[in-house]
Formats: structure tokens, sequence, C-alpha cells
């Protein structure tokens, strides 16, 4: 039995991005991330429990540290190459608490799953990138407590194939940023 369950796990992926900061997976504090022009779109599915949408926005990526780091190359990442992945959106309460309205599960990757070749981002150099595209699901009443204009941050992981064939995912917070939510 245990043999046909690892079976069933062979064509998949698994990277769990960082997140617990009690079990040091905290976003890497050398990449700062700017979400510009974000937009929630729709993708009205009938469901009783669930909202989904679509978030597109533009992004800069700032290496903060001294020293170089890998990022995605964003001119090779179209279709369904990986690179930038919604990883998980908190909202900021009237207290200044932050609360998940869309928490990072694990996240899994097919085998065959192509990813964006890596590039070198020097110290203090900047990334900016156009018209990202993620989904996110929310729960209808999650979705409904967030008001007209919520306060949000993201969770992004940051994943592109090394030279040698392997792979490198650095996970991001964003800095929090207004999300307009008009259509209910």
């Amino acid at each position: 039995m245990i043999r046909r369950q690892l079976l069933a796990l062979y064509p998949l992926f698994l990277v769990m991005a960082p997140l617990d900061p009690a079990l040091g997976q905290t976003p890497d504090p050398a990449i700062q991330a700017v979400i510009q022009s974000p937009e929630l779109a729709s993708n009205e599915a009938p469901s009783v429990s669930r909202a989904d949408f679509k978030l597109s926005f533009d992004a800069r990526f700032t290496n903060r540290s001294e020293a170089a780091v890998e990022v995605p190359e964003p001119d090779r990442a179209s279709g369904a190459v990986s690179w930038i992945t919604l990883r998980w959106v908190e909202s900021q309460e009237p207290d200044g608490r932050w609360r998940f309205v869309f928490g990072p599960g694990m996240l899994v990757w097919q085998a065959d799953t192509p990813f964006a070749p890596c590039k070198s981002l020097g110290p203090k150099e900047t990334l900016e990138v156009r018209r990202v595209s993620q989904p996110l699901l929310l729960h209808k009443d999650v979705f409904a407590k967030l008001g007209p204009e919520p306060t949000v941050r993201a969770g992004l992981v940051l994943t592109c194939k090394r030279q040698d064939g392997t792979l490198q995912s650095k996970t991001v917070m964003t800095a929090p940023f207004v999300l307009g939510v008009q259509a209910r």
C-alpha cells in the first residue's frame, strides 16, 4: 500500500515555501518587493462558498544586499513558464495586526513544469516586471470582510532554474498596498 502511494507521488515535485518565523522560515530580507497597479478581476464560477479572482499587478524587486542574488529572468517567463507564484495574502486589521485572507498551503508543481532561467540581480539593482497574473481564491465570508479598499501584503515565491538544472526559490514579502475590491 505504501509503495503505491509513493509511486503516485513520483510525478510531482514538491516545494514548500518558507513562512513560519518560529521555524526560521521567513521571507528573504535581501529582496524588497513592491506591488504596483494591482487589479482584481472576478473569475465568477458558480460557488456557494468561494470567490474566484485573478490578481494582476506590476512588481518591482530590489536587491537590498551587498551581494548578487538569483531571480527569474522575466524576458524568458511567458506562457506556461512558472516564475512568480502568489503564496499568501494578508490584510491589515484596524489595530495594525495582519491576518491571512489567503493562506499558504503546500506549494506543489508537476515534475514537467517549465521554470524561467535564473539571472543575477546585482547589489542595489532593481528588476521591474509588468502584468503578472495569479489566481486568488477566497472564502466568500473572508472576502465580504475585506471592505472596498483593504491594505494588503502578499507573499510571493520567485522560482527559477539555474544553469546546472537545480531550482532556486526565494520567498519575498511585498510592501503593503491598497487593493481595490469593487466588484462583489
